[in-house]
């Protein structure tokens, strides 16, 4: 849910994967550019197809990159004076199906959402970095996210407000958004 704004939007999804989450963004019509970071050449240029078959290729920026790297190798972005208002974070949790086999036998299997694998940081440290860049960060997470958990990130971060939406797919329970605004986090004492 981008930010009410006169002027138009510029989003960054940080792991773009095959493009889903950056199409949604620029089919926004209020939402003029997406960037799109993913690691993996043959998934961007899934990406990129993707986007030119939904017709949006035109507003997304795709890049053959790790979205750290990239934030570092661009100054004005990670100072957060770079015009991204929205930040889409979807880690590397393994996607709607993950748990399941975890699950099995264990009727509350929660996912820890304290440390993503692969990632060079924690996820305090990463809605930190987040919300220096951007105006608005939304955090995809798995459906069994532990919700006490969250709350912890959430406060570590100094974040004192967030709304959380629980995503369906033909009503079958596939994953979380958290949506945090800049203006929700509180200056560390």
């Amino acid at each position: 849910r981008p930010p009410p704004r006169a002027k138009s939007l510029v989003a960054l999804d940080a792991f773009g994967g095959v493009g889903g989450n950056a199409i949604q963004l620029a089919a926004l019509p209020q939402v003029s550019h997406v960037y799109c970071c993913e690691l993996v050449a043959s998934r961007a240029q899934k990406a990129r197809a993707n986007a030119d078959l939904y017709g949006v290729g035109a507003k997304i920026s795709f890049l053959c990159s790790d979205y750290f790297s990239f934030l570092g190798r661009n100054e004005r972005l990670s100072s957060g004076r770079g015009g991204i208002d929205i930040l889409f974070l979807s880690p590397p949790w393994g996607g709607p199906g993950s748990g399941r086999k975890a699950k099995k036998g264990k009727q509350n299997f929660k996912f820890d959402i304290r440390h993503f694998p692969g990632l060079p940081m924690n996820t305090v440290g990463m809605l930190d970095q987040a919300l220096s860049v951007a105006r608005v960060v939304a955090l995809y997470l798995p459906r069994h996210t532990d919700m006490k958990e969250l709350q912890k990130i959430m406060r570590a971060a100094n974040v004192h407000r967030y709304e959380i939406e629980n995503n369906y797919h033909h009503e079958h329970f596939m994953a979380r958004t958290v949506y945090i605004c800049k203006e929700d986090v509180k200056a560390p004492l």
